[in-house]
């Protein structure tokens, strides 16, 4: 369970999220929606201390995160990126076996074979020997999303996972998030895709100006938005 208590933070004393409280329970899916700077992403950057809150308290599996235990807790929550992150000089197959044999302590055959099993999983087991730049953004995303899972996480934060693929290849990796759903992973996910937000997730939290707005099931967020802000947002981009 990852639970959040009054977090704020500024950055170049603009604030960014203003004593935000949320808590995310083992296996549910959450979709973070809402306009650009609103703080969705910095919310997720903050549950896995890459920003140090200002104030208040991140707990993972009832432990309050800290400088000293951040980089342990951080094993249990994978981040997948908006560009990917790839190591450049790595073929597809050691990018996702790189932190099981350096931080989980797997040796190369169990990690290979986890590897391979994931590739599988994502589709791509014929770019095992690929280098990123012989990737599209779309086989790039998946590789990023397979390497996080070879960590076994708890839990996996999507900081909008789509937003810079071309439009046809977004189905695919929408398809690799939608087969992690609801199998007791955790998965919190920044995006744009309305509809797949709306079929996927088990809440919807919209946020506006660092702010939670409203926390909501689908159905209800979007077919009765209790806030004018989100009125006015479902307007626009529905």
């Amino acid at each position: 369970m990852i639970e959040l208590k009054k977090i704020s933070k500024s950055f170049s004393g603009k604030c960014i999220l203003k004593d935000i409280s949320l808590t995310a329970k083992q296996g549910e899916t959450i979709a973070v929606i809402g306009p650009s700077g609103s703080g969705k992403s910095t919310l997720l950057r903050c549950i896995n201390f890459m920003e140090v809150p200002d104030a208040g308290t991140v707990s993972i599996g009832g432990t309050i995160l800290n400088l000293t235990n951040a980089s342990e807790l951080r094993k249990k929550i994978g981040m997948v990126f908006q560009h990917f992150h790839l190591f450049p000089h790595f073929n597809v197959l050691n990018n996702i076996t790189y932190a099981p044999t350096q931080v989980l302590g797997l040796n190369k055959d169990e990690a290979e074979k986890r590897a391979y099993q994931l590739l599988d999983q994502v589709g791509l087991t014929e770019k095992a020997n690929s280098y990123p730049n012989a990737l599209s953004g779309g086989q790039k995303q998946r590789v990023a999303i397979a390497r996080t899972l070879a960590m076994n996480p708890e839990a996996i934060l999507f900081d909008e996972p789509t937003s810079a693929l071309d439009p046809e290849m977004v189905k695919e990796v929408l398809a690799v998030i939608r087969n992690l759903a609801h199998t007791g992973i955790t998965l919190l996910i920044v995006t744009h895709e309305m509809n797949f937000a709306k079929e996927l997730a088990d809440r919807i939290l919209f946020m506006d100006a660092g702010n939670i707005i409203e926390d909501a099931t689908p159905d209800k967020f979007f077919t009765e938005p209790q806030s004018k802000r989100a009125q006015r947002f479902l307007e626009k981009v529905l």
